[in-house]
């Protein structure tokens, strides 16, 4: 037990310290994004395949912020938790643990594909707490499940706001919208 804590305490202080040493690098990442996203991607797979990231532009204080995620993943939670408590501080930096909300707009891109709100609807139940959804999305098919369903839990978060919101949603299903609510 005590080997496992050390060991990820010791995988999320080897990722700081490669970080900070290439944080003026990542920083400026736009001169050479390919090879230092890829990277980047490396040493977060090092603590957890399900990690993903985000850099925002420059702020207007002069910094980024370097957001970690769990892209959805619950099980992963706990490591965006413990690495972003873990970040030292960075004179260019700031760390954020999971995505923060976006403005709302007509639509948003997901895996390269253009959805419109008016292409999906849902219907809920309260379910002890949690909230059962049936969500129903225009062109839905089976052979697209898995990028149904991540489509499900990225909206749940743009509507919702809150990546807690997987833990709030029961169960759910998914189907064309051409079906009857």
């Amino acid at each position: 037990m005590f080997d496992k804590l050390f060991s990820k305490m010791d995988a999320n202080q080897l990722f700081w310290d490669w970080f900070s040493k290439n944080s003026e690098k990542l920083y400026s990442f736009e001169q050479n994004q390919d090879f230092l996203f890829h990277r980047l991607k490396d040493e977060l797979n090092k603590i957890d395949p399900n990690l993903v990231f985000e850099f925002s532009p420059v702020l207007d204080n002069g910094k980024r912020e370097f957001v970690i995620s769990a892209d959805g993943i619950k099980s992963s939670f706990d490591s965006v938790k413990d690495l972003t408590k873990n970040a030292p501080k960075l004179l260019r930096w700031d760390i954020v643990a999971f995505r923060l909300p976006k403005p709302i707009t007509d639509t948003f891109y997901f895996e390269y594909i253009e959805v419109a709100f008016d292409d999906i609807y849902f219907s809920s139940t309260n379910n002890n707490g949690k909230l059962d959804l049936d969500l129903y999305i225009k062109d839905f098919s089976e052979s697209a499940e898995l990028t149904s369903l991540k489509l499900f839990y990225f909206w749940i978060i743009f509507l919702v706001n809150m990546t807690p919101s997987y833990t709030l949603v029961g169960w759910r299903s998914i189907h064309t919208k051409d079906k009857k609510i």
